[in-house]
């Protein structure tokens, strides 16, 4: 479907979400809890069988981030991010978040980052390697 800003769903607060259609995102809610029934919202009035347009909507909701196995959802989310932020315990075992860059992905098992050797983060993760943690903003 052609995504215009009449059919853009709304946020809780009434304001347009330009991600998701108002078949698929209303109030600040997704419409369905199931692909299945999502395809059945969507298709309820298309033009094609049954069948074809179940199938076709399918593998085009397969590809949006609400419906992307979790691995996928965290690889997309870190792609689009600005961002990330490297969270590491420093000396007193308090968390020191720190927003960084990343240069480049292999999905999220695999994160590129510059920093300097002889930085607080450099240190921290040296001094334990264990104690590290990414949010993507």
């Amino acid at each position: 479907m052609e995504m215009d800003e009449n059919l853009y769903g709304t946020h809780g607060d009434g304001h347009k979400n330009s991600e998701y259609c108002i078949h698929c995102f209303k109030n600040g809610f997704f419409t369905a809890s199931s692909i299945e029934e999502q395809s059945e919202i969507n298709t309820s009035s298309a033009r094609l069988t049954k069948e074809t347009a179940v199938h076709g909507l399918e593998q085009y909701l397969l590809t949006l981030k609400r419906w992307m196995q979790p691995e996928d959802q965290a690889s997309w989310i870190l792609e689009h991010s600005g961002y990330i932020t490297l969270s590491t315990i420093d000396e007193n075992e308090c968390p020191r978040p720190v927003a960084i860059d990343v240069i480049a992905h292999d999905g999220i098992k695999i994160i590129w980052m510059t920093t300097f050797r002889n930085s607080n983060k450099a240190r921290h993760i040296m001094r334990n390697p264990q104690s590290w943690h990414l949010l993507c903003s």
